[in-house]
């Protein structure tokens, strides 16, 4: 699951609008000028207001990353680095928070909960709440960044793509068993997981797996030549101590949850999602149901957004809704959706059944068109110039895992094959608008049982900013930002 933090475009262009309601900045006069200067007095106020609030969480974001950092991450050349460009007086301070997608999440997750703070207090409570969220997405990224190339069976790997695969499972291993040791009390100590992955990460470079890499690597050019004790292979190759962060800022994730059954969902299902990583890593052949409950798992959505409902619910409506499965359920649907469009892309899922049956049969075309001159059905995607196939593309030239694609795309370009690829396109859109009414069902019960709508308001908006961003090329700046 590949996250382009770094490549989303924050300048407006392409941020999802925070709604605003004109009739609050309207005095109720009927000169229709007037009404134009309320609302636009109004508009300019919600800015206002909503860029005092994004600076807030980015504050507090940096503030929480730099503490995980410090207290996570062992000593060595990348945390160095990291503290040195986090310092707001440096002049990389922006650079870097970019290049870790600081600034980009932050206003993602500003235009998400923004709206649903009905007080100042309540935001700054969501806000807490965000900062030791995203402070773990940020090492979540480069632990995700890891598994660019491996959609291929192991037994396609290089020596470094093999180094990776098997750092992956032992980073799988060891965050898993952490989260079932957390309700015992216990947490390992850095140095304890940093000897657990010891000598793993020795030909994995941070750079090659970063989706910056030149941009990284001049920031810690520029930092080695301040401080020659860190030399550039030690930041470079200091993969294992990012993965001994990561497992210890996700169990601080689960500690922030107040409301016990709600924590205990959220780690129940991060080690499910763990889990499913690990299957999928092992690149055996699976059913597509089988891919779909992987999938469904291994993205994000159901403890990220299911962590944001503990800040909004009061604990009582939040046990009801728990004990009768309608938020877990809500959250479940919402997540399948969101793997569903960020494996196939928007245009694909929501066509009609017969332009999505058209759009398959050109597809096959052009595949079969290539057979005998391309090894496989991943480099015959690549010549594929439908916009509508560009989730397609995307995880075929990084090599990652799609439930359309998996045990499929190193095969030969043969028409079973290609037969089978178009089959599960076809299902997946199905299940997408079948699914689709089933979670506007969910979110109605939910928003009953709790007595407030915010939820699934968040819910919803959340699957819809991801159909707007997935009708985008994946290439462009607001093509890949995914949870």
């Amino acid at each position: 699951m590949r996250r382009a933090w770094n490549e989303w475009d924050i300048t407006g262009t392409n941020s999802p609008a925070v709604s605003f309601d004109p009739s609050n900045g309207s005095t109720g006069s009927k000169d229709s000028t007037h009404n134009h200067g309320s609302r636009r007095s109004g508009a300019m106020e919600h800015a206002a207001h909503f860029e005092d609030r994004s600076g807030d969480l980015r504050a507090g974001t940096v503030s929480g990353y730099r503490r995980s950092v410090e207290h996570h991450m062992p000593p060595g050349g990348f945390r160095a680095l990291a503290c040195w460009a986090l310092e707001t007086h440096q002049p990389q301070h922006h650079a870097f928070t970019q290049l870790l997608g600081i600034n980009q999440l932050v206003t993602m997750t500003t235009t998400l909960l923004g709206p649903l703070a009905r007080t100042p207090e309540q935001w700054v409570r969501l806000s807490r709440l965000a900062a030791i969220m995203n402070a773990w997405q940020v090492h979540e990224v480069f632990s995700d960044n890891l598994a660019m190339g491996l959609g291929f069976p192991p037994e396609f790997d290089d020596d470094p793509e093999a180094a990776r695969r098997r750092l992956l499972h032992a980073f799988d291993r060891e965050i898993h068993r952490t989260l079932e040791s957390r309700a015992e009390g216990s947490r390992p100590a850095p140095g304890d997981l940093s000897r657990v992955f010891a000598g793993g990460d020795a030909d994995i470079s941070i750079f090659e797996q970063s989706l910056a890499s030149g941009a990284l690597e001049g920031l810690a050019r520029q930092f080695v030549a301040q401080h020659p004790s860190h030399p550039l292979p030690e930041i470079d190759h200091d993969v294992s101590s990012i993965l001994v962060a990561n497992v210890l800022s996700c169990a601080e994730v689960v500690d922030a949850v107040e409301h016990p059954a709600l924590a205990e969902m959220i780690s129940s299902w991060l080690c499910r999602r763990y889990a499913s990583v690990d299957v999928l890593l092992r690149g055996r052949p699976l059913e597509l149901s089988a891919l779909l409950e992987h999938g469904t798992r291994t993205i994000l959505v159901v403890p990220t957004l299911g962590y944001y409902a503990g800040g909004l619910v009061d604990s009582e409506r939040l046990t009801a809704a728990l004990d009768a499965g309608l938020l877990p359920e809500a959250l479940r649907l919402s997540a399948l959706l969101l793997r569903l469009l960020n494996d196939l892309g928007t245009t694909l899922l929501t066509s009609s059944s017969q332009r999505t049956r058209a759009r398959c049969r050109e597809l096959a075309s052009t595949l079969l068109a290539r057979r005998g001159e391309v090894p496989c059905i991943a480099d015959a995607l690549l010549y594929v110039r439908d916009d509508a196939a560009t989730r397609l593309l995307k995880d075929a030239r990084f090599r990652e895992f799609n439930v359309a694609l998996h045990g499929l795309s190193h095969r030969e370009v043969d028409p079973v094959v290609v037969e089978e690829l178009t089959a599960r396109i076809e299902h997946c859109a199905a299940v997408y608008r079948e699914q689709s009414h089933a979670l506007s069902t969910a979110l109605e019960q939910l928003t009953r049982c709790l007595g407030d709508p915010r939820c699934s308001l968040m819910l919803r908006s959340f699957v819809e900013f991801h159909e707007v961003m997935y009708r985008c090329a994946y290439d462009s700046s607001a093509g890949d930002y995914a949870i």
